[in-house]
């Protein structure tokens, strides 16, 4: 028989009510003290596995980042955020960013797993505040030979769901909406839906 936990409290967390059952595994809506909802399976809360929405983890990151000298009055670099976070969404389940990394196994490579300093190394300092963490290949792993800090248009040019396009009449290929809509001079949302209504003449999705 499943044990009621509903208004106790697990260090941070509140539980508010039963959510589902998996298995024979109990999960539970709860409330962080920090104002955020999470699900916990009941193990994790009962064995203090679980402590909080996952800000309890965040605080000690940030006290943990002044041996890293990457602690500047008590804020945490950029590119210690973006380490964080980066293993954050391949790890950590109550992410809401978990299933695009990794729920689809996605995965940090040992080495900077293991050493944010080994990361830094090999990634270097973010050129500047629009560039974040990427991923070349959006099916391959974070590691030295598949990451870049890119700004947010480079990105958007490398998601997985862009289509190639086809010009019919020449031949060549664009890698995506925004390259084909360049190098034929009109705007990208005009030319996305010329293509998707059948009346771009020569330029197709394949």
């Amino acid at each position: 028989m499943r044990k009621d936990l509903t208004d106790k409290v697990f260090g941070r967390l509140t539980v508010l009510s039963y959510s589902k059952t998996i298995g024979k595994r109990a999960y539970w809506n709860c409330l962080c003290s920090c104002g955020n909802a999470t699900e916990v399976q009941s193990q994790q809360l009962t064995c203090d596995k679980t402590k909080s929405c996952g800000c309890l983890n965040i605080e000690k990151i940030i006290a943990r980042s002044t041996k890293h000298s990457q602690s500047i009055r008590g804020s945490i670099s950029p590119e210690y955020k973006s380490y964080f976070a980066m293993k954050n969404r391949c790890y950590n389940q109550n992410a809401t960013q978990y299933k695009n990394w990794g729920g689809r196994g996605i995965k940090v490579c040992d080495r900077w797993l293991s050493s944010f300093e080994n990361f830094l190394e090999d990634m270097g300092k973010k050129p500047s505040a629009k560039h974040s963490l990427d991923r070349i290949n959006n099916n391959g792993n974070y590691e030295p030979n598949n990451c870049r800090w890119a700004t947010r248009l480079e990105q958007n040019e490398n998601k997985r769901n862009n289509k190639l396009i086809l010009n019919l009449e020449t031949g060549v290929f664009y890698k995506t909406s925004c390259e084909a809509a360049k190098a034929h001079n009109i705007k990208r949302q005009t030319l996305q839906k010329r293509i998707i209504q059948n009346k771009s003449k020569n330029l197709i999705y394949v």
